[in-house]
């Protein structure tokens, strides 16, 4: 329940894992650079796909749109190779908070903008 079946090693060995979420099960190096999480993000080619048959998920008629690793090796795992979940989720969360800081910065020098104006008139 809530894990799934993996092949870390990629040797045909599989076990069941999750990715654990609690902060009891994790070793914390600090927090990541909002910064650099979305200038990730902004420099990642997307592209529109179908998996070849033998590859990905097995539904090879949808229509994907995503990254390829090659291109996005922060969102991947298991040897660059698999979409990274935990990542994709992290980044995803940094990017949006970057961008709002952004928005309140400019935000505040337009108020500051605005404020001038008005002193001068």
């Amino acid at each position: 329940a809530g894990q799934q079946l993996t092949d870390a090693g990629g040797d045909g060995i599989s076990s069941w894992a999750a990715a654990a979420s609690l902060r009891e099960q994790k070793h914390l190096w600090g927090e990541h650079s909002m910064k650099d999480a979305l200038d990730s993000v902004l420099n990642t080619r997307v592209y529109d796909f179908n998996y070849k048959a033998g590859y990905g998920t097995g539904d090879y008629d949808t229509n994907y749109v995503g990254p390829v690793a090659e291109e996005a090796g922060w969102a991947m795992h298991y040897h660059n190779s698999i979409v990274n979940p935990v990542n994709t989720l992290g980044y995803t969360i940094l990017s949006i908070q970057a961008l709002h800081k952004l928005i309140i910065d400019c935000h505040e020098q337009l108020r500051l903008i605005e404020a001038q104006g008005r002193a001068q008139l």
